[in-house]
């Protein structure tokens, strides 16, 4: 917010999912793929597998590392006893994506958001799709001069 209200252009770059979540859109499984490639494929690849799936030891819940201890969290009531199956899997691609996405930093992209609507809230913000905002926010990240 404070970027676009001093009219300067940020060189990092957020993943135009974001954009449309500081534009109000709330944010989806399909989103992961921009905003964690990695985990996306990994995802994929646990709905293409052709063995059983049960046999990955997988349950519905997410761990992650914080300071090394680990911490999970159960992606559904008694997920950390739900073994994911051929039967279940979109469930849990689903599920774990939903997490991945908004769960794991539901309470920083709130305040994020929060900051952003300080700063730059107003009817012209509703105006612009998520790639302007992003082009005002980061500029564009080249420019193909062959085209003009």
């Amino acid at each position: 917010g404070l970027a676009i209200y001093n009219s300067v252009m940020l060189k990092m770059a957020f993943p135009l999912p974001m954009f449309s979540f500081l534009l109000g859109s709330n944010l989806a499984p399909e989103d992961l793929e921009a905003i964690d490639p990695e985990v996306h494929r990994s995802m994929q690849r646990i709905l293409t597998y052709e063995g059983d799936v049960s046999d990955l030891g997988l349950t519905f819940e997410a761990s992650v590392q914080n300071f090394g201890v680990t911490e999970s969290t159960e992606l559904c009531p008694g997920g950390s006893s739900m073994l994911v199956t051929n039967e279940n899997r979109e469930d849990f691609v689903r599920a774990y994506s939903m997490w991945k996405v908004f769960g794991s930093v539901s309470k920083q992209l709130a305040h994020f958001r929060l900051g952003f609507e300080r700063v730059c809230d107003g009817r012209a913000l509703a105006l612009l799709t998520p790639k302007e905002l992003q082009q005002i926010v980061c500029g564009r990240g080249t420019i193909d001069f062959s085209k003009h």
